[in-house]
């Protein structure tokens, strides 16, 4: 049995890998489409959301690279890491959608909805990269890491042996999105088959409300 990501944002919509990896493949096809190159970078700008990581998803399909900015920061932190990736497409929420910034937007929820063929996925290396991560650094401004397949399959690799995580536990996604804990949260539990619960920041910032949560979804990792 396929585990599921939950995502309590939707009155407890629940999603099977076998299907997030469908939808998944309507953003790979997407983007091949259009002609997309392996060098090319795809930023992903809305909230956490089922469709967001079937979008993260279809990105590596295509073999583009991916940077996930939250559609909750700041313009100026958004307008900042759009333009310093130079990135070739930007899938947006639909209610996020500022056409100025974003000239070849394109919203995520009619991508995760529509039906396409199945495409094949992409050759890649180890070291070709696989998303941007920003960082501060010791300086207030960011910058971008370039992040490879093997760094983040190293890092996977080891955070499940450390934590002996399996197909029966269950994890909370409450990184804020942009940052790499959000992948450890995601990729730990596609890696082991585990369920994956999707927050809204509201419950999050709640003590008594993410405790409620975590009992009731019979959470398992909590990574702080």
């Amino acid at each position: 049995t396929m585990s599921y990501i939950q995502n309590n944002l939707q009155a407890g919509e629940e999603i099977k890998y076998k299907e997030l990896f469908s939808k998944a493949n309507n953003f790979a096809y997407e983007l091949t489409d259009r002609g997309i190159d392996k060098d090319d970078i795809v930023c992903v700008l809305g909230q956490r959301s089922i469709e967001l990581f079937a979008c993260i998803l279809g990105i590596i399909k295509a073999g583009a690279a991916f940077s996930i900015i939250d559609s909750d920061d700041e313009l100026s932190k958004i307008e900042y890491r759009i333009k310093s990736c130079n990135c070739r497409y930007v899938f947006v929420d639909q209610n996020y959608q500022r056409n100025s910034l974003f000239p070849e937007a394109i919203v995520l929820q009619e991508v995760y909805l529509n039906e396409y063929p199945s495409v094949v996925c992409a050759d890649r290396k180890a070291d070709d990269t696989m998303y941007l991560a920003y960082t501060s650094g010791s300086t207030a401004q960011e910058k971008a890491v370039m992040v490879t397949y093997d760094n983040m399959e190293s890092y996977i690799d080891a955070y499940i042996s450390v934590f002996d995580i399996c197909n029966s536990d269950v994890n909370v996604q409450q990184t804020p999105l942009g940052y790499d804990g959000l992948f450890e949260e995601l990729f730990s539990m596609l890696f082991t088959g585990g369920k994956l619960v999707l927050l809204d920041k509201r419950i999050l910032q709640s003590p008594r409300l993410l405790h409620k949560e975590l009992i009731k979804n019979k959470v398992t990792l909590l990574p702080t």
